[in-house]
């Protein structure tokens, strides 16, 4: 449906469903999803999408049920700026222990043009997994930063930063030896330049830290 601009707040609406279902080459059902959904478009270029439905999936020789809700929105409330938030409530499989949980999962993210040349790209992860007696599995946070600067059409020059902390209910977990809490960093400073549409050449540098039970502190693992 069309709004009208002078009348109504909103520009467009949507509604649809999202279906579909996978198999393995012997006709055994991995994945089939239904998701009934709702859209609408508004001011400042706003975008808003919800929706939910069924999902079963095959894990571990296990065929698990589930119902869950999600959301995205978006609004670019100035030139060159956009702001997301994606997110998901109800029922997820938790995969280390093979059995059925409750998640909730956050992700907004900010992306900045600054001018013609900079970007500034934030997002982060928030992912809660809960079990249905209502004890917490982990809580794990991710955030991920990206500078990038363009030179030109050709070339660019990008720093990374990804950080990750997740902390765990070891008591839940099937692998008694899972550790409690883990924290990494990762970096990475690359340089590229297209000489035409099928040759890229790259150039960089990249190091990952992490830091448990075992470590007191980052500790670096790779460069």
């Amino acid at each position: 449906w069309h709004g009208d601009v002078e009348r109504q707040w909103w520009n467009q609406l949507r509604a649809g469903v999202d279906a579909g279902q996978t198999h393995d080459i012997s006709g055994q059902l991995l994945v089939r999803y239904v998701e009934p959904m709702f859209s609408f478009s508004g001011p400042l270029q706003s975008f808003v999408e919800i929706g939910a439905g069924p999902r079963t999936e095959l894990w571990e020789g296990q065929t698990f049920g589930m119902h869950a809700a999600f959301l995205f929105a978006q609004v670019r409330p100035r030139s060159g700026l956009s702001i997301t938030l994606r997110a998901r409530v109800g029922e997820q499989i938790d995969y280390a222990n093979a059995r059925l949980a409750d998640q909730v999962r956050l992700q907004p993210q900010i992306d900045w043009n600054v001018n013609r040349h900079f970007l500034v790209r934030l997002r982060h992860t928030a992912d809660r997994l809960t079990s249905q007696e209502g004890h917490e599995v982990f809580d794990a946070k991710l955030t991920d930063l990206r500078l990038t600067w363009q030179f030109n059409l050709r070339s660019f020059l990008r720093l990374t930063l990804q950080r990750q902390d997740v902390d765990r209910n070891v008591a839940l977990y099937r692998l008694q030896s899972t550790a409690p809490t883990t924290s990494t960093l990762a970096s990475q400073l690359l340089y590229s330049y297209k000489v035409n549409p099928q040759t890229v050449f790259f150039a960089g540098y990249s190091d990952n830290h992490i830091e448990h039970d075992l470590t007191p502190n980052l500790e670096r693992t790779d460069r």
